[in-house]
C-alpha cells in the first residue's frame, strides 16, 4: 500500500514562469519548480523594484507580489504590498532630526482598503502641535486623494514619487519638511 502511495505522489515537475502585474509589462520575476501550473496561486514573491523599473534609483524598495492566476503556464501576480527595505528606512530614520510615524486605512476608489504607513522627516526641532498638525493634516490629504484612486494608480503615484511631492507641497503651508516616504503600503484582504 506504501508503495503504491510513493508513485502516485511522484509527478514530474516542471520550472513555471512569474510574471509582474501590467503596470510592469508583465516582466518575468521568477520561476517556481511544481508538478502544475495551478500550484503557483497564492504564492508570494518579494521584487526589488528596481528590477522593475529598471531605474536603479529604486533599489531601496520592494514590492510584494502575489500569484492570482495561471495564464498560458505563467503565474500572473498581483500587487500585495509596498515597503522600504529595512536598511533604507533605518538609515532615514536614524538621523537627529524630527520625524513623524503614522498609520491608517484608507479605501481606494476601486473599494479595496489599504493601510498607509508614511514617515514624515523635519530639518529642525518644531514644537509639539507643529508635529501634531502636520500628521493630522497629512491623514486629510492622503485620506482626500486616496479615496478618488484607484489601487494601481496609488502604487503608480507613490513609485513616481508624485503622490510625495504633492504632499510635501501641501504640508509645507504648516511646516516645510525635508523627506516624504511611505514606509508601507499594505493591500488587506477583504473579509
Amino acid at each position: 500500500m506504501a508503495k503504491k502511495i510513493l508513485k502516485l505522489s511522484k509527478k514530474k515537475k516542471k520550472w513555471y514562469s512569474i510574471v509582474a502585474p501590467k503596470e510592469f509589462k508583465f516582466k518575468e520575476v521568477g520561476e517556481s519548480l511544481l508538478s502544475e501550473p495551478e500550484l503557483l496561486i497564492g504564492k508570494p514573491i518579494v521584487v526589488n523594484l528596481s528590477l522593475l523599473t529598471g531605474d536603479y534609483r529604486n533599489q531601496n524598495y520592494r514590492l510584494k507580489l502575489m500569484v492570482e492566476n495561471v495564464l498560458e503556464g505563467k503565474g500572473q501576480t498581483e500587487i500585495k504590498e509596498y515597503y522600504l527595505s529595512n536598511t533604507y528606512h533605518k538609515k532615514m530614520v536614524s538621523s537627529n532630526k524630527e520625524k513623524i510615524f503614522d498609520s491608517f486605512v484608507v479605501e481606494t476608489a476601486d473599494d479595496i482598503k489599504v493601510k498607509i504607513k508614511p514617515i514624515i522627516i523635519i530639518r529642525n526641532k518644531v514644537t509639539q502641535s507643529v508635529l501634531s498638525s502636520l500628521r493630522l493634516e497629512t491623514r486629510k490629504v492622503l485620506t482626500g486623494k486616496i479615496k478618488k484612486m484607484k489601487f494601481e494608480d496609488l502604487v503608480r503615484n507613490v513609485i513616481s514619487l508624485k503622490l510625495q511631492k504633492e504632499l510635501k507641497v501641501d504640508l509645507k503651508k504648516i511646516y516645510p519638511v525635508q523627506v516624504i516616504e511611505f514606509s508601507k503600503i499594505i493591500k488587506l484582504d477583504k473579509k
